[in-house]
């Protein structure tokens, strides 16, 4: 559990726990590093944390801000994560893609993973929104096309029938 938040995840390798999403992604990329996550060069892979830090500390907050309130905050929270998640879509456009399915190229790499873990919980907001829609393939169709080969990944379905049996607890 992480000693901070006293919350997960935490991964804990030899003993040893490693909390908080981001830095497990990091010490995995470093630890295993194949596949890679992040770019080799330091240069994209500056430019991969600034959009990861992007969307951890700005979109998402905003989302839990819309899973929790209601009416005029809601409408606003609603506006100011269309705003980002556009800027977060033409960031990545501009400053990392690389042809290919995935961010990164033909690999799914940190941000995917990033982005990929979010797709449920937006979903899952999303249903609550009376046919409002915080993403789509018209609205975001880059994003939605990264999120959408992620979801199509075998380790992704591999750990969705995993967790399958504790999607009620």
């Amino acid at each position: 559990m992480n000693p901070v938040h006293k919350k997960v995840p935490t991964l804990v390798v030899d003993g040893k726990p490693i909390a908080e999403s981001l830095v497990i992604l990091q010490y995995i990329d470093e630890t295993w590093p194949e596949p890679p996550l992040m770019p080799q060069d330091p240069y994209p892979k500056s430019k991969v944390r600034f959009w990861a830090d992007f969307i951890y500390q700005k979109i998402m907050p905003v989302i839990y801000t819309i899973s929790i309130s209601k009416g005029e905050p809601q409408a606003k929270s609603i506006d100011e994560f269309l705003t980002k998640f556009k800027t977060l879509e033409r960031g990545i456009s501009n400053e990392i893609y690389s042809e290919g399915p995935f961010i990164h190229g033909e690999q799914p790499g940190l941000l995917d993973v990033i982005l990929g873990g979010c797709l449920p919980w937006l979903k899952l907001v999303q249903q609550g929104l009376d046919g409002v829609k915080l993403f789509d393939d018209k609205w975001v169709p880059i994003l939605w096309g990264w999120m959408d080969e992620y979801a199509k990944t075998d380790v992704v379905n591999e750990t969705t029938e995993m967790l399958r049996p504790y999607a009620s607890v």
